[in-house]
């Protein structure tokens, strides 16, 4: 008899609201079977419906067998005591409540003991294992909860790390910070969007700057579009993050490379307009800086451009 049909069974059996045949006739004194074939006697006396289709020899076999396993603290066990010592419905049944009560409690104690001792190693990937299922008691569901903000801290730091390192490993840890977001809360998981989508355009923003580092080194009075395109993807956004990244952009194109495209300009004994021209008087406009030799190279430029 399969064990899983033993357990379906037995869970059956506890869970039963009462016993219908506590009128029947309990054995005589003396005439008590061992303990598997007395739980099997209770079974069929008492819950014949759970006991139909069942085969006393396979249910005895597989009883015997999970009986026989020492130290193991089993349902079965448990069950088994409540056989050998109670012959009537009403008290058997009472005990095998009682029975299932102390053995969930017993494992979800056990769960828990485990959760903690994952949490202590920072072994976060056991602890989700031993959390996974939706209905759990709420000792457990406290210590699962508290794993899931442990896990979400040190992914946030991670990411972080990522992220301010313009770092292009940024794409699994997004997606675990958007799941452990996901279970703790709607801030959470907004959190974790906003931090996921400065990760992503870092690595861009590194670019950029790059590329205007190049141009500033090479004197190529040419801004890069990625500047631009930066500059529009941070004005999206409204992060602390992002604040600070657009200013470091600003100053690298705009400022400094600009500076090179303005001397460009007025190097030419007619200076002459051009779009980088433009670009660059249109961002000092509008985010003016303290410099007098800017301001006159600012002021050639608005000449030419006829701004």
């Amino acid at each position: 008899m399969p064990r899983a049909l033993l357990a379906t069974m037995l869970a059956a059996t506890l869970m039963a609201s009462g016993c219908s045949k506590e009128t029947n006739a309990a054995p005589k004194p003396g005439d008590e079977p061992d303990g598997c074939t007395a739980f099997w006697e209770r079974v069929d006396r008492c819950m014949p419906d759970l006991a139909e289709g069942v085969e006393q020899s396979g249910f005895v076999s597989m009883c015997r067998m999970i009986a026989s396993e020492k130290g193991a603290d089993s349902l079965m066990t448990h069950q088994l005591k409540c056989a050998e010592q109670h012959t009537g419905c009403g008290a058997f049944q009472a005990c095998a409540d009682q029975a299932k009560t102390d053995f969930e409690a017993r494992k979800v104690a056990g769960v828990v003991t485990a959760v903690t001792a994952a949490i202590d190693r920072l072994d976060f990937g056991e602890a989700g294992r031993l959390c996974r299922g939706d209905t759990k008691p709420g000792n457990l569901q406290a210590e699962c909860r508290r794993a899931t903000e442990l896990e979400w801290a040190q992914v946030k730091m991670e990411l972080t790390i990522v992220r301010d390192g313009a770092e292009a490993q940024g794409l699994v840890k997004c997606m675990r910070l958007k799941t452990l977001g996901r279970r703790l809360s709607g801030a959470a998981r907004a959190e974790a969007d906003i931090l996921c989508k400065e990760t992503k355009l870092a690595l861009k923003i590194k670019r950029a700057l790059q590329a205007a580092r190049n141009n500033i080194g090479s004197g190529r009075p040419y801004i890069p579009s990625s500047c631009d395109a930066g500059i529009r993807e941070l004005d999206k956004m409204a992060s602390g993050w992002s604040g600070r990244r657009k200013e470091a952009l600003r100053t690298m194109c705009y400022v400094k490379l600009g500076a090179v495209v303005l001397r460009a300009m007025a190097s030419d004994a007619k200076p002459r307009c051009n779009a980088n021209v433009r670009r660059v008087i249109k961002v000092m406009d509008a985010h003016p800086i303290n410099d007098l030799d800017l301001d006159r190279l600012i002021d050639v430029g608005r000449t030419a451009c006829r701004m």
